[in-house]
């Protein structure tokens, strides 16, 4: 294992967890800017103001994102090149339910939502739109009169949320490659826990509980046995997802639960599932696959 000590990072927040490094955002006291920062094999380094006075950053190795009040931006951290998605006339970005996603010929597609009053008057609507830092354009993804928020991506799923009129959600689904075709993935939507790896989960409910349920990449649900008790989502990673179940934590894979560091309190998975940030009297970043499953 290896840890380090982050007390010297004044204002640190917004940890995200990218391949083999950890990038956040911090603040000293004598600047006007969040600074990005990215951690790697002990080091941390200096990535640049983020234009913005505090930022929660969305990283996918070698880029990252993150809202400012007038545009989202996107960086890639090995070239320093950025990207600017800025708002249009009227337009209001979200600052948060964004997610982007590093593509193989050295792109990123973002994934954001905005809000915009309609010509006519009324309430405003939300969209969901796509970005490609190649093309430099933004594509509408929400059909006119949604009010569709919280965009998320896997890489192979696209999923957001969309409030109906009578106040109820539903969670709507579309393959990474062909985002303009739409499915509702679930029609009656109580919260998304994430889309990593080959998993998105979401819970329903049910009856006077609440089920989690997790769909794999192969398009198959998986729905995990509600019990008497409070049952939430902590982290979703690769092909797991870390499970409060039972007064116990535990880690969903491939439709088994298994029982992992019964003490914890709050853990992360990454990707690969070879990660896991714990937090009981102390933060530990380790990297230690028998804890996880094979």
């Amino acid at each position: 294992s290896l840890i380090t000590n982050l007390d010297s990072e004044f204002g640190a927040s917004g940890f995200q967890i990218a391949g083999t490094r950890v990038v956040w955002s911090s603040r000293p006291p004598e600047n006007n800017f969040a600074r990005l920062r990215v951690w790697n094999a002990g080091v941390i380094t200096d990535q640049g103001p983020a234009n913005a006075a505090s930022i929660n950053p969305v990283a996918k190795w070698p880029f990252v994102a993150w809202s400012t009040p007038d545009s989202l931006r996107v960086r890639n951290l090995e070239t320093g090149t950025e990207s600017l998605i800025n708002r249009q006339s009227g337009q209001s970005l979200g600052s948060d339910g964004f997610y982007l996603q590093a593509n193989s010929n050295g792109s990123a597609t973002v994934f954001y939502w905005a809000s915009m009053p309609p010509p006519g008057g009324g309430p405003s609507e939300q969209s969901v739109y796509s970005y490609n830092t190649a093309t430099a354009t933004s594509t509408k993804l929400s059909a006119d009169g949604n009010h569709d928020t919280q965009a998320s991506t896997n890489g192979s799923s696209v999923v957001w949320q969309r409030k109906l009129s009578d106040g109820a959600k539903q969670l709507v689904h579309a393959a990474y490659s062909t985002p303009t075709l739409q499915s509702i993935l679930s029609p009656a939507l109580n919260s998304f826990h994430g889309a990593k790896g080959s998993l998105v989960v979401w819970s329903e409910p049910l009856g006077d509980s609440t089920q989690i349920k997790i769909r794999s990449s192969d398009g198959s649900i998986h729905a995990v046995k509600p019990v008497p008790g409070s049952t939430t989502v902590q982290s979703v990673g690769g092909h797991s997802a870390l499970i409060w179940h039972q007064n116990k934590t535990k880690i969903w894979s491939d439709g088994a639960l298994t029982d992992v560091l019964p003490v914890l309190v709050k853990g992360r998975l990454d990707e690969n599932r070879a990660y896991l940030i714990v937090s009981t009297d102390q933060v530990l970043y380790r990297q230690k696959q028998a804890q996880l499953p094979p």
